[in-house]
């Protein structure tokens, strides 16, 4: 039994889209358009082929443009919560944690006496 969700990665759009950009992804609209052009499909069945090779095209333009997308929400993330928040917090938890385990030992250094 194989667990797959640690080999999903958290950002899995992303890299789908990084993938079909470089060529390495898998497009299925693109392997529709060419089972469809080898049955002779694209003739009898000429709506449905127009469909099918509008969806490819859109999933190849939102390879460029989902990438550059995340790019920009990254940064305005990034700007919106600031570096310095997340360095008080931590800041703030440690010597938290400090002050209980100072609290601790004196405690317990009481209770030997």
């Amino acid at each position: 039994w194989i667990n797959y969700r640690y080999r999903i990665p958290v950002d899995y759009q992303r890299q789908y889209n990084e993938a079909l950009k470089s060529g390495f992804g898998f497009n299925p609209m693109d392997g529709y358009a060419k089972v469809f052009r080898q049955k002779g499909l694209d003739v009898t069945q000429n709506a449905l082929y127009k469909r099918i090779v509008h969806f490819a095209d859109i999933l190849s333009d939102k390879a460029s443009e989902t990438v550059e997308i995340v790019k920009q929400e990254v940064v305005k993330q990034t700007k919106k919560t600031g570096s310095n928040k997340w360095l008080k917090v931590g800041g703030i938890g440690a010597a938290v944690v400090l002050i209980a385990a100072v609290i601790s030992a004196a405690n317990n250094g009481l209770k030997k006496q």
